[in-house]
């Protein structure tokens, strides 16, 4: 009696132990963080905007629980796609043959009567979601009327122009230093020995080995109007850094850089931080977080107090880690053994009674 009376203790232990397993396996399969009626596990865009509508299902699987803006931003490029969309609504997302737009080649223009004719704009050939380059070769006609009337420009007046044009580009918008981040951080850490090995750098392999792909870090920007008094409104600009670690894997001992742009009257006094980064470099601007591990997507958000956006310029350093095969199995070893274990326990209990009999 006592020994049965410790399998069904044991018993009860394991079936209670299987369901939490279960309840957990299920609540990650339910949970749907920015509530667009897609879970996490099969949502393609997380954490969408309340304010953009979103329908059951689109024809298109790999953009479920996206929303049209999600949708240009993973794409990229709209050149080569239909996105049809009602009331901010994806309905489709199909690629076109051609570019929607028109890409025009060079101006034409003379040498002396020699005419230097380029092909008309034409809509480019799309191929993997990006328009191809069009052929921009001229036809070259000699003793043009055109060239001699003065209807088509000489060459050096058409490259006068276009260096007019880029000067004042160029005075509009300071140039931007082209240097990529990541030998940027790298050149930064060599001269800084005491905050490499606090973020627990040893060498260049070890460095470039901690360098995460660029699909797992992406950033998003909104503009949001906010009233400030009564009689008057302001535009910020809202910013989040998503990290979102692939299926499986967790990020340990992770750092998220980001150069920020102090372009176009901007200051260090017009970023507000939720969580306050630490600064690598003041010039160029340089900012961190140290985040110890990240096994869901974590958001880093931020905002600014201009109306401003501007390309972003992340950087992420981490270890990934995968999960043991023996953690993966342990379920599956768990109702095995619970199914062998109540299968000796009938077949005892049964023996038992006949014996009795």
């Amino acid at each position: 009696m006592q020994n049965y009376k410790k399998y069904l203790v044991l018993i009860l232990m394991l079936v209670i132990l299987l369901n939490l397993t279960i309840i957990s396996y299920v609540r990650a399969e339910t949970t749907d963080s920015d509530q667009d009626g897609v879970t996490d596990s099969q949502d393609s865009c997380l954490n969408t905007p309340v304010g953009e509508i979103l329908p059951l299902s689109t024809t298109n699987p790999e953009y479920i629980g996206c929303s049209c803006t999600q949708i240009i931003t993973k794409l990229g490029n709209e050149q080569c796609f239909d996105i049809y969309c009602v009331e901010g609504k994806p309905l489709s997302v199909s690629e076109r043959i051609y570019s929607k737009d028109k890409i025009s080649c060079t101006q034409d223009y003379c040498i002396d009567s020699l005419l230097y004719d380029f092909p008309d704009p034409q809509n480019a050939l799309c191929r993997d979601g990006f328009p191809q380059e069009i052929p921009c070769e001229p036809t070259m006609r000699r003793n043009s009327a055109a060239c001699v009337s003065g209807e088509i420009p000489q060459y050096d007046d058409v490259q006068r122009l276009k260096e007019e044009q880029q000067k004042s580009e160029q005075t509009q918008q300071p140039e931007i230093k082209q240097t990529e981040l990541k030998d940027e951080v790298y050149s930064i850490l060599l001269e800084n020995l005491k905050l490499k090995t606090s973020l627990g750098i040893i060498n260049r392999e070890d460095y470039q080995n901690k360098i995460i792909s660029n699909d797992i870090i992406t950033k998003q920007q909104k503009i949001t109007v906010i009233s400030i008094s009564n009689s008057s409104n302001a535009s910020i600009t809202e910013n989040a850094i998503k990290i979102k670690p692939r299926q499986g894997t967790t990020l340990k001992d992770v750092i998220v850089l980001e150069r920020l742009n102090l372009q176009n009257g901007l200051t260090k006094e017009d970023f507000i931080f939720q969580e306050k980064p630490e600064t690598l470099s003041s010039d160029p601007w340089i900012v961190y977080w140290k985040i110890d591990e990240i096994n869901s997507e974590k958001i880093i958000n931020y905002r600014i107090r201009e109306q401003t956006q501007f390309e972003p310029d992340l950087l992420l350093l981490a270890q990934v880690k995968t999960p043991s095969v023996f953690w993966q199995i342990i379920p599956i070893v768990l109702i095995v053994f619970v199914v062998i274990l109540m299968y000796v326990w009938f077949k005892r209990n049964l023996t038992q009674r006949k014996i009795f009999k």
